[in-house]
C-alpha cells in the first residue's frame, strides 16, 4: 500500500482506522485510570478511585510474566 501526500492527515501521518487503533491497544496494552469526588458544599462526601487494565489475555500474561521474571510484583 503505498501513501500519497492526500492520505495524509495534518500531522503528516496516514489516518488510523478505528480497527487499527483496536489492534494496537490490545496488543500494547493500555491503563485507564480516574478519580471522581462527590462533593457537597465544598465537603468531600465520596472518593472513588479507579485503575483498568486494557488488554488481550496474551498481551496481559506476556506483561505478567516480564514483571515476575524482573522482580517488578509484590
Amino acid at each position: 500500500m503505498s501513501v500519497t501526500n492526500e492520505s495524509l492527515d495534518a500531522y503528516g501521518k496516514e489516518p488510523v482506522t478505528l480497527c487499527d487503533a483496536i489492534d494496537r491497544v490490545l496488543d500494547k496494552g493500555a491503563v485507564v485510570k480516574a478519580e471522581l469526588t462527590l462533593s457537597v458544599a465544598d465537603v468531600d462526601l465520596v472518593y472513588i478511585n479507579l485503575s483498568a487494565l486494557v488488554a488481550s489475555i496474551d498481551t496481559a500474561r506476556r506483561m505478567t510474566h516480564e514483571a515476575q521474571s524482573t522482580g517488578r510484583t509484590k
